[in-house]
Order: structure tokens, then C-alpha cells, then sequence
């Protein structure tokens, strides 16, 4: 980029200066202008200064908060979703040994198969509407591969997670600082150029805390289009992640209820 299309970061900076500038912006990483942005802070008078960075941090929980729950949904949706893997396994292995048993025995005695037939499609022909009634003839030929082969379907196992509440898990929390380095970096990039604007004009400094303010208020609703712009999230917002983790919740302790009675009817 030629120094006449970089941006003029400051009406008093030199050209070297506006090129130091944004050298450093391209070079450095999130978590170097976030510390960066709260080192411009110092450059504002005090009631200034702790507006603005009460503005950031506030951003910084918002993005935060949204993060944790995020987290906590996708984990949920993992977890709900290996409970239901288990409950269909306990549903479908009675189905799996009653095939199995019945092709053993088949085995034993096939009777006179006809010219050009294979066993298992003669075993098929002969149980497909009762034993195996509501199976695709891959999905039995799936099922009778012994459970020492490794493509062989075992007794299921219970899954080892499960959460009564989101305390219970174990995802990344961020603190409002750590959470400001989760922004684009051409986001932290545009708070860097409002503190450099507005840092030396007493008129202007009043401005970076209401901006951010703005920007948090932007944030927390999410975008709907597929490439969103500066200041926004296609994540679902705060509200609308706790509701879906709170229904994860009450699914996956139905799913327990419903695999215990599987369980105990299967003596398992």
C-alpha cells in the first residue's frame, strides 16, 4: 500500500508517523492492541479515562458472556446428541441379537437353497418380514458382522457425560479484557483510531465511551446475514442461547429417564 492510501490516523501526525502507525496495527496481534487500547486510555483525562474503560469492559463481559454460552450450547449439543446415539443403540441391540441368533441357527439348518443363491439372501427372503421386518438388507449384513470385528456393533455403552446444570461444565471462560481479544482485528483496529482522534480535542473525548457503548448495544443482537459486518455476531445473542441450552437441559435429563428404563428392561 502506498503511503497516500494510508489512512491519516491523526490531522497532526507526520507521514512517517501515520506509516509507523500502520505498520504496527498490521503487524500486531489482538491480544497486543486490546493492551495497546487500554495504554491509549491513560492519554484521557481521568473522568474520561474510567468512562471509556468501563465501556470497554462492559464490551468485553458482553462478548464474554456470549462465548461461555455458545460453548455451553455446543457441548450441550454434543452431549444430547450421544445420548440419543445411545438410546436408539438400546432400542435397536435386542433387534441386533434376535437377527443374529436367528441367521446362527439358519446357518445350521438352510434347507435346500436355490441354485445361484446366497445364504444370506435366501435368510433374508425367508425372514425379512418378520425378524427383520423395517431393516434394509445392508443394515442386517451390518448387524450380523461379529462384535470382535472392529466394524462389529457391541453392546452399547453409556455415555460418560452428562450435566445437571451449565456450572457443571467445563468450557473457557474469559474474562472482559481476555473477551475484547475474540473481536476482529479490524474492530479493535477502528477503537484504536477513535482513541487517536479524539484523545487531544477536550470536545471529542467524551465520544470513544459512547461509541463503545453503541458498539455493545450493536454486538448483542446477532446478524442474520451470512458475512457480518464490524461489530457483529451471527452467534445467537445471550437470551437466546440460555433458552436453548435450559431446553438441552430438560432433553438430555428426559433422554436419561428414558435410557434407565431401557436399561432396566435390558437388564444392563
Amino acid at each position: 500500500m502506498t503511503q497516500s492510501n494510508i489512512p491519516q490516523y491523526h490531522h497532526s501526525y507526520s507521514e512517517d508517523e501515520n506509516l509507523s502507525i500502520y505498520k504496527y496495527l498490521k503487524s500486531a496481534t489482538n491480544k497486543n492492541l486490546v493492551e495497546n487500547i487500554f495504554i491509549l486510555c491513560q492519554s484521557y483525562p481521568e473522568e474520561h479515562q474510567k468512562n471509556i474503560i468501563e465501556a470497554l469492559l462492559q464490551f468485553g463481559k458482553e462478548i464474554a458472556d456470549r462465548e461461555y454460552l455458545n460453548n455451553c450450547y455446543n457441548e450441550l449439543l454434543r452431549c444430547v446428541n450421544a445420548w440419543k446415539k445411545y438410546k436408539y443403540s438400546l432400542e435397536t441391540y435386542p433387534s441386533i441379537m434376535k437377527i443374529r441368533e436367528a441367521y446362527r441357527l439358519y446357518k445350521e439348518e438352510p434347507g435346500e437353497l436355490p441354485e445361484g443363491s446366497l445364504l444370506f439372501d435366501s435368510f433374508m427372503a425367508k425372514y425379512e418380514k418378520t425378524v427383520c421386518a423395517g431393516y434394509a438388507y445392508s443394515t442386517v449384513q451390518q448387524f450380523l458382522i461379529s462384535e470382535d470385528k472392529k466394524r462389529g456393533i457391541k453392546r452399547p455403552k453409556r455415555p460418560k457425560d452428562f450435566y445437571h446444570s451449565l456450572q457443571e461444565i467445563a468450557v473457557k471462560q474469559y474474562s472482559p479484557k481476555e473477551a475484547l481479544a475474540l473481536l476482529k482485528k479490524s474492530e479493535l483496529e477502528d477503537i484504536i483510531i477513535t482513541l487517536l482522534e479524539c484523545a487531544d480535542a477536550p470536545e471529542l473525548q467524551n465520544r470513544p465511551s459512547v461509541i463503545i457503548s453503541f458498539l455493545t448495544s450493536k454486538y448483542r443482537f446477532p446478524s442474520h446475514k451470512k458475512s457480518a459486518k464490524l461489530f457483529t455476531s451471527t452467534t445467537k445473542g445471550t437470551l437466546d442461547l440460555k433458552d436453548n441450552c435450559d431446553r438441552l437441559l430438560k432433553e438430555l435429563k428426559q433422554l436419561q429417564k428414558e435410557t434407565t428404563q431401557l436399561e432396566e428392561e435390558q437388564n444392563i
